[in-house]
């Protein structure tokens, strides 16, 4: 996220390694891009977190999961409309590097119904509240069965 205290002014998603950027997308206010986000529940007591951007027919879905069994922290799915084309957990390279999304760009509603969708509320036009029309189990199989 970039700018001043209390704007955002462009939010990016970088894919690579250091000085090998092998994708990339950035939404500011004047061009067309816009991340999108939602919550799910993965299994008891755990929560997934969604951020993500389509190009064209593909979406790039990023993923974070607290609390519960999460069977990842943290992880980048790439799908094209119903098929998954990758799904890749995290990897935990650099020390203290966990998968998270920047706490000031979404406001939750009261704790005993903080991650439902209609109580979050983005603090930027560059992210949209929305449902992904995704399984979640496709990307994070619960073992216990649906909740």
């Amino acid at each position: 996220a970039a700018g001043g205290p209390g704007t955002i002014t462009a939010l990016s998603y970088r894919y690579g390694l250091p000085g090998k950027v092998e994708n990339e997308f950035t939404a500011r206010a004047d061009n067309a891009n816009r991340f999108f986000a939602t919550v799910s529940p993965a299994s008891p007591g755990a929560l997934v977190t969604q951020v993500w951007f389509d190009r064209g027919d593909v979406r790039y879905l990023l993923t974070e999961c607290t609390g519960g069994n999460c069977p990842q922290d943290g992880g980048l799915a790439v799908l094209r409309g119903d098929k998954v084309l990758m799904n890749a957990h995290c990897a935990h390279s650099v020390e203290g590097d966990q998968p998270g999304f920047a706490s000031e760009l979404i406001t939750f509603g009261s704790e005993e119904d903080s991650m439902r969708d209609d109580n979050m509320r983005s603090n930027t036009k560059l992210l949209k509240i929305e449902d992904t029309g995704i399984d979640i189990y496709t990307l994070f199989p619960n073992k216990h069965g649906p909740i």
